[in-house]
């Protein structure tokens, strides 16, 4: 697997748990949801351009979910700051790789009741190399009950 691949997804693992962001109880409906995280590279001078990327994920989400998650346990993840106000959870995280990269990030979501957009920026520098930058875009949207 790629570098570049590889350093990416720690961050893929925790976008996919967006709505888990926040510190208090957003007026949310619970149940199934759809999740959807674009993710677009800013790369260094002379690396050739990444295509965005899209993820996707169902989920079941309950008021009880919306709590902190990280990436993969390979990874050092923190969150350095959580707040809610209203609807609005803002953030801020450090990620330490085992292999000495860093990447740090601060991001925004609005909750309403059946959806949710918001947007996360993310600065990762590979150990010894340049830093990358990305840009992501959040949304998410209320399908009905959960599944059992």
């Amino acid at each position: 697997m790629s570098k570049l691949k590889k350093m990416l997804l720690p961050v893929a693992a925790l976008l996919l748990t967006a709505p888990s962001l926040s510190l208090g109880a957003p007026d949310i409906k619970e149940g199934s949801w759809e999740t959807a995280t674009e993710v677009t590279m800013e790369m260094p001078a002379g690396m050739p351009a990444m295509q965005p990327m899209t993820f996707k994920n169902a989920q079941c989400i309950t008021k009880s979910d919306l709590i902190p998650k990280t990436g993969q346990k390979d990874d050092k993840c923190v969150m350095k700051e959580q707040k809610l106000a209203g609807n609005k959870a803002t953030w801020k995280v450090r990620c330490e790789d085992k292999d000495g990269s860093v990447t740090d990030g601060d991001g925004e979501i609005t909750y309403k009741k059946d959806s949710y957009s918001g947007s996360m920026t993310m600065k990762m520098t590979p150990k010894g190399g340049q830093p990358m930058k990305r840009l992501i875009k959040l949304s998410g949207a209320y399908k009905g009950p959960c599944k059992k």
